[in-house]
């Protein structure tokens, strides 16, 4: 009871509801309220909480029970009108006393069976994402050097502020351009032929763009068109990458990252493999496609690939060359491949001849480091002339913000690829370092994705984040989501057609984990 002596009942019901931190429209009913009981004593407010009719799913779980096994049947698109139609059948009718119920009732039960109208939400890669090799790979190759390129790259924050490094003396800019080979598809009417193109980008300075030059290579694929995009092609557009590069920015370092494709990791025809050694001394080679004096290649009538035997090229052991061929005026097998018993002997190891070729003269090799630290061609390409090369772990396509500026090339085609802005190429630059900060901090795919999402308006999470407290942090999060949606959509209005669903929470984006089976195809990004 609040006293009003000199202030009015305005003033006086604007007291209470401050205190009870309610606005001005309770405040309102509460003195009307106060004047109506002061004339008639009866008229005092009910609460009608609890008074109304709860919903039958509340309280006939085999119910429930149905509905939902009955929706898992139909498979991820569902929608009120599902229901309405199940409760429609002779059987269920006799359930239900023969009273249908309406689209609204249906999409007020979806809500309370857990269901929210949301955009699909795409997740991480699965295919091999968080294999052994490839996290080795990316936790103690590529997170490593890209950390040490990053102290001398420069950065950008959300509004598009360039943050300069601070550079010790004698050190130049270092720069790092992305590859990417990747398929749009623009179709005019009906399904039209592919076209692929492959181009070089950085955050720095958007695509590569020379003065009356590029690399940028338009490709239609296909046996009866311009063919495929093999490692010659490769190796000839990171030529002419490294010549804009010398004549545009001849005075800083460059680093190329290439995506982990088999057309980028491409070996020499003729380099180390212990596959098919043979055992002992024999005449032996291996099989390469034939080329002419240009280096094309020769084909047969049939179409296919022209070959011819070729030795294996030599080695180096312990900082010496060793040579995998006898002489051609060698005693007993003049010119003849020695085999693996005999290089071995050559490497000092013992009792060669009683091992069998597959399970332990063969495994020997392979885990030498000569036979495992084989540079491909395109490395020793680009390293020729001084530019250092990087390749991507594979699986992890969110390390390469190239597959985002793809994704806008891709809804205006090859015309839109100057379209692209230079704020959104920092921006997904900066996405991509979130996930390598996460990565080197121990989380796995699905926590990085989180953690990337939360700091998404920084390069990195804070130093002193760990993985606990991340799993803090999410349960936190799902937690206070949860909570809103129940306390405060419980039951949102409908905004498509008939039977198409209702509106979810506003942004529609719940915590990590909640999604409707959004995947990635293997060969596009899109």
């Amino acid at each position: 009871m609040a006293f009003t002596d000199k202030k009015g009942w305005i003033e006086a019901s604007q007291w209470v509801s401050a205190a009870w931190n309610r606005g001005d429209s309770y405040s309102s009913r509460l003195w009307k309220w106060c004047r109506t009981y002061m004339s008639d004593l009866t008229t005092l407010p009910r609460n009608i909480y609890g008074t109304w009719k709860s919903s039958i799913l509340l309280t006939d779980e085999d119910l429930r029970d149905e509905i939902q096994t009955h929706l898992h049947g139909i498979g991820p698109y569902i929608a009120a009108m599902d229901i309405v139609q199940f409760l429609s059948t002779p059987e269920m009718k006799t359930r239900l006393s023969n009273k249908p119920i309406s689209l609204r009732t249906a999409q007020c039960w979806l809500c309370i069976m857990g269901y929210h109208w949301q955009k699909e939400w795409k997740g991480q890669y699965s295919d091999g994402h968080e294999r052994e090799d490839v996290t080795r790979y990316h936790q103690s190759v590529f997170l490593p050097a890209m950390a040490e390129y990053a102290k001398s790259m420069r950065k950008w924050d959300d509004e598009g502020n360039e943050e300069v490094p601070t550079l010790p003396p004698r050190k130049m800019d270092h720069f790092r351009w992305v590859h990417n080979s990747e398929s749009a598809k623009p179709y005019a009417k009906g399904d039209g032929a592919s076209l692929m193109v492959a181009d070089f980008v950085s955050a720095n300075y958007g695509w590569l763009r020379g003065d009356d030059s590029d690399a940028c290579i338009t490709l239609k694929p296909g046996k009866n068109r311009d063919g495929y995009f093999s490692n010659e092609e490769v190796l000839q557009q990171a030529t002419r990458a490294m010549d804009v590069l010398c004549q545009k920015y001849p005075n800083e370092r460059h680093v190329f990252v290439f995506d982990n494709a088999r057309t980028h990791a491409k070996h020499a025809e003729d380099t180390l493999s212990a596959l098919h050694m043979p055992h002992n001394p024999k005449h032996w080679g291996i099989t390469v496609p034939a080329c002419d004096p240009t280096g094309k290649t020769l084909h047969l009538p049939n179409g296919k690939p022209r070959t011819e035997i070729k030795r294996m090229a030599d080695t180096t052991f312990n900082g010496q060359q060793q040579t995998l061929y006898f002489l051609d005026d060698h005693l007993m097998h003049p010119g003849k491949f020695k085999g693996m018993v005999q290089i071995l002997k050559e490497r000092g190891h013992l009792n060669i001849n009683s091992l069998h070729a597959h399970c332990c003269c063969r495994n020997i090799l392979f885990c030498s480091d000569d036979f495992i630290n084989i540079p491909c061609l395109l490395m020793t390409h680009c390293q020729a002339r001084g530019f250092d090369v990087l390749f991507l772990p594979k699986f992890h396509c969110k390390l390469n913000f190239i597959e985002q500026v793809i994704e806008d090339v891709k809804k205006n085609s090859k015309a839109a690829l100057d379209m692209v802005s230079i704020l959104s190429m920092w921006w997904f630059s900066n996405r991509s370092l979130r996930y390598m900060d996460g990565y080197q901090r121990g989380l796995d795919g699905r926590e990085a994705a989180w953690a990337t999402r939360k700091y998404h308006r920084h390069r990195q999470m804070p130093a002193d984040a760990t993985r606990e407290m991340i799993w803090e942090w999410m349960a936190g999060w799902l937690h206070y989501y949860t909570s809103a949606n129940k306390r405060e959509h419980p039951c949102p209005r409908p905004t498509q057609g008939v039977g198409e669903g209702v509106e979810g929470p506003p942004g529609g984006q719940g915590p990590l984990g909640v999604h409707l089976g959004g995947s990635y195809n293997g060969g596009t990004t899109g």
